[in-house]
């Protein structure tokens, strides 16, 4: 009987889960754990360990219920305020301590920290680290930046640098898609040749769906004035954005993540 319930409530409670349907899991990680407890009671016994099988059960259910929630004290303080026993309470906290660890390398803290992960939310990381890496690049991508065509030469480039005091500028075609990348120096060796005998076609770019965090990683071997925010599928140029604004980004949403948590 303690094994047809214990795979029907597995089952059930799975079946319930997986659908959608409005039910619980502290209640049955109870259940589930009484019943698994049950069992192993019914195994000691068998072998001749009558002195402890009265605290298995109890043990199995803080268990399977702490391990469920992520709250292993909060299970302990539990068995031992319905119990008011020191020893089951003990044996209680081992069992937690011993599943809550292998829960912990093989599935996760909790049930809901699983659901977590699946959605891509690692909570170890930390409140600021979840919110750099769901806050995308393109609200901070600038238009205040130099396009020039492949068919500018290098000193019609150079002009526009000057004129607007910046050192790089971007080739791009009549829709906007990038074509490569010009700094200043390779705008004079252009001359009166065009930009795209000497311009950079694989310049280092970031994605306009690259998220903060994803942005900080490539652009930490990076050198210059500013990288390209292109759209993934089109290449096409969404802005610009210099380290320093960047920088700038990650402050201001780190700020406002730690303004949250004090809050």
């Amino acid at each position: 009987m303690l094994m047809s319930v214990l795979i029907a409530k597995i089952f059930m409670t799975s079946a319930c889960i997986g659908f959608g349907m409005f039910g619980g899991v502290f209640s049955p990680a109870l259940f589930i754990g009484v019943a698994a407890g049950a069992l192993a009671t019914k195994l000691l016994v068998a072998l001749g360990f009558n002195d402890i099988a009265s605290v298995v059960t109890v043990a199995a259910m803080a268990a399977v219920s702490a391990s469920v929630i992520g709250a292993p004290l909060s299970a302990v303080l539990i068995v031992l305020e319905l119990s008011q026993s020191y020893e089951y309470a003990v044996a209680a906290m081992i069992a937690v301590m011993v599943c809550s660890l292998i829960t912990h390398r093989l599935f996760g803290h909790s049930f809901f920290d699983r659901q977590l992960l699946d959605r891509g939310v690692d909570l170890i990381k930390g409140r600021e680290a979840i919110a750099l890496e769901n806050q995308v690049l393109e609200p901070y991508a600038s238009q205040d930046h130099i396009s020039v065509r492949k068919s500018d030469t290098g000193n019609t480039a150079r002009e526009h640098m000057e004129r607007r005091e910046q050192t790089e500028a971007y080739v791009v075609d009549e829709g906007g898609v990038l074509l490569g990348k010009l700094n200043i120096h390779q705008a004079i060796s252009c001359g009166d040749d065009t930009v795209d005998t000497h311009m950079d076609r694989n310049p280092a770019l970031l994605y306009a769906d690259d998220s903060l965090k994803q942005a900080m990683i490539k652009v930490s071997d990076f050198v210059g004035e500013s990288l390209p925010v292109v759209h993934k599928k089109s290449t096409q140029m969404a802005g610009s954005i210099a380290e320093g604004e960047l920088f700038q980004a990650v402050i201001d949403v780190q700020s406002q993540a730690r303004t949250i948590e004090r809050d």
